[in-house]
């Protein structure tokens, strides 16, 4: 059913809708008028969704509730949840080490927070994703980038099984009531790291799964000081790749609001 939901899902982000459209043009060339009519939108949605001026103002649009923070200004708590998603894991020979994302600011930021001690432990949250063909989880890799950036093992805590950011939260709040048995954690008060355009999402899926955490949000990609220029218009990849993940966190949202409670 995930993998289904992902697939049906992909299908809308800004490309694949384009080349849907594309295709369809060619198949419906004998309706002249149709066919020019969706060539036109594919090109003009491929178009404004690579520009810098609308995918950063799509993410600003979900980033807007999560401003930046300094560890200092957020509150001292009983764990820091860092959620998976950047990284693809290590495959060795080939590839010793994991590729890091854009999201990788989340471990830094979590990093930071463990130093500033906001936390005693860090929870690493993210197995195998949909359709990532990965054959490892993430966390491992990712508490091993933690480690580099000088926490220490003993505050790292995995949990390797989940794909989605809803069992994300389903699996962490079954490990803080092991964490509570065992006396590793003295409550279960935490702060939430992840992207900013992402935070929306997993807060809810969080508070679904009867968690109450604190937003620690990092990873920004709204860029609210920057004036407008011409050159915000042309296309480029990384806006494109910008705005799939902006589509992704909508479409996610959606899903989550049909999908039954757990």
């Amino acid at each position: 059913m995930i993998v289904l939901a992902k697939l049906a899902g992909s299908l809308l982000y800004p490309l694949n809708l384009a080349l849907l459209a594309g295709l369809a043009a060619l198949l419906l060339r004998r309706r002249p008028r149709l066919a020019r009519v969706l060539a036109v939108f594919a090109l003009a949605w491929l178009w404004l969704w690579s520009t810098p001026w609308l995918a950063e103002r799509a993410a600003r649009g979900l980033e807007s509730g999560h401003l930046p923070v300094l560890p200092a200004q957020l509150p001292v708590v009983d764990l820091v949840v860092l959620l998976g998603g950047l990284a693809d894991p290590a495959a060795a020979p080939a590839r010793p080490d994991p590729d890091l994302n854009a999201g990788a600011d989340r471990a830094w930021f979590a990093a930071r927070l463990w130093h500033a001690g906001r936390a005693p432990v860090v929870l690493c949250s993210g197995g195998r994703a949909p359709l990532s063909g990965a054959a490892s989880a993430e966390c491992p890799d990712v508490a091993r980038l933690l480690v580099d950036l000088g926490v220490p093992e003993t505050a790292i805590e995995l949990e390797p099984d989940s794909r989605t950011t809803l069992e994300n939260a389903s699996a962490t709040a079954a490990l803080i009531e092991r964490l509570l048995a065992s006396g590793r954690i003295g409550g279960r008060r935490l702060l939430l790291v992840t992207s900013a355009r992402h935070m929306p999402r997993a807060l809810a899926a969080f508070r679904r799964a009867g968690l109450d955490p604190v937003a620690a949000a990092t990873d920004h990609a709204g860029r609210p000081e920057r004036a407008f220029s011409p050159a915000l218009l042309l296309p480029s990849p990384g806006a494109l790749a910008l705005s799939t993940s902006v589509w992704h966190e909508w479409l996610g949202r959606i899903w989550y609001r049909l999908a039954p409670a757990r």
